[in-house]
């Protein structure tokens, strides 16, 4: 007889490379499942650096196997290769059942180029995916085990006190999400100097933590910046409405393309908060237009300008979607995104 109800396998030690949508979305999702069975009927292993034990995290996911009814895998680009398909075999020896939490929306081109890993996530018993286009992408390519699984947030929406503010110029924006060259940071503080040239309308808060590749030109980046751009550090993952709830817009200028459901989005609903987003794979299953957000040709930072002149000139619009913001989180509480998970691990 299994041990445990459910095995988890992903990187959940954010502690040492600190949160990111990743480990922020496992540990989400580990927090409920562990209280939806109860602590001693779940087991969890981690991958924060595999590469380094390889032979070490086999043994711990093959003991997984054999102790656990099911497992559910939260691998990244690199993992995914090994991990899958040692979990998918496995199957055929202890009946386990396998799920995949996909994060991001990176997994359709790879299967396009790994038949390996193609021919595993077919085997899975089901792949819990962030967003209605992503399930597209992957029927494409024969993938058809797939429920829209999308992210969420266990947040307190703010009141309607906060859905009114009386902003004064410069007006505050904001950038929260890993700091990294590819998520766009740059172009917002681009965007911002330009529409400043003439009279200082904007300022800029940036926050999240700074990817360690990209530290020295950030940090030089931020040195040449008039002092209405500023970087404010790292919000607690549970504070992020009580922080965000005093901007204007946060601006989400990606350059991911395959961008999954960015948790930073979700922060914004929970705060009131309208964005303004660079219109990457997904965006429509995210981004209500005109409704919680304004959007924009992808990765332009020209676009990105006059996006921002728009919620400039059309400041009342802007605000109204505060309330719309707030009313969308409806969609994403943790007992609602939930169920999904368990009707599928009921059924199966």
């Amino acid at each position: 007889m299994k041990k445990y109800e459910i095995g988890m396998c992903g990187h959940f030690d954010s502690s040492a490379v600190g949160e990111n949508g990743q480990t922020i979305r496992t540990n989400n999702i580990r927090k409920q499942i562990t209280k939806h069975y109860g602590e001693s009927h779940v087991r969890c292993i981690s991958t924060h650096q595999w590469r380094k034990h390889p032979v070490s995290l086999m043994l711990k996911i093959l003991k997984l196997c054999f102790s656990c009814k099911a497992i559910l895998l939260f691998p990244n680009t690199g993992s995914v290769r090994v991990i899958l398909p040692l979990c998918v075999f496995m199957k055929n020896i202890t009946r386990i059942k396998v799920y995949y939490n996909v994060i991001g929306g990176w997994l359709p081109k790879l299967l396009s180029e790994n038949k390996k890993v193609l021919r595993a996530v077919k085997k899975t018993d089901m792949l819990f995916i962030q967003t209605e286009t992503m399930k597209k992408q992957l029927a494409e390519v024969g993938v058809l085990n797939t429920v829209v699984f999308p992210n969420f947030k266990d947040l307190k929406p703010v009141g309607n006190e906060d859905l009114h503010p009386a902003f004064s110029y410069p007006l505050p924006c904001c950038f929260i999400s890993r700091v990294t060259e590819r998520k766009g940071v740059e172009d917002a503080i681009n965007a911002i100097q330009q529409i400043n040239r003439d009279e200082i309308r904007l300022k800029f808060d940036i926050y999240g933590p700074i990817d360690e590749t990209y530290k020295n030109k950030f940090e030089a980046v931020l040195a040449a910046c008039p002092d209405y751009i500023a970087y404010k550090g790292v919000v607690d993952n549970d504070k992020t409405a009580e922080v965000l709830k005093n901007y204007f817009v946060q601006v989400f200028p990606t350059h991911y393309a395959t961008e999954g459901h960015p948790g930073s989005l979700i922060d914004s609903l929970y705060a009131g908060l309208p964005v303004v987003a660079s219109r990457w794979n997904s965006c429509d299953d995210v981004v209500i237009e005109n409704v919680t957000g304004v959007t924009y040709d992808f990765a332009s930072e020209e676009a990105l300008t006059e996006k921002l002149l728009y919620c400039l000139n059309n400041q009342e619009k802007i605000n109204a979607m505060r309330v719309e913001c707030v009313k969308a989180t409806a969609r994403y509480s943790p007992e609602e995104i939930m169920k999904i998970m368990y009707r599928v691990f009921d059924t199966e």
